[in-house]
């Protein structure tokens, strides 16, 4: 599992994908209530925000 997370390179409502935006599976995807990759990319209008420069973290 740990070897599947490294290859993450986001997140979506606690799903995680790679760099081509393919579904990464983890134990989350179960417990999740949200829309699904898929789910998501069907929509005709996603409005939503960002944040670059992860692993760094804002400052309280």
């Amino acid at each position: 599992m740990p070897e599947l997370l490294a290859e993450a390179l986001g997140e979506v409502s606690g799903r995680l994908f790679d760099a081509a935006g393919r579904r990464i599976a983890s134990l989350l995807d179960d417990r999740v209530v949200a829309l699904t990759l898929d789910e998501f990319r069907a929509l005709p209008h996603v409005i939503g925000s960002f944040a670059l420069g992860w692993p760094m973290r804002a400052s309280a």
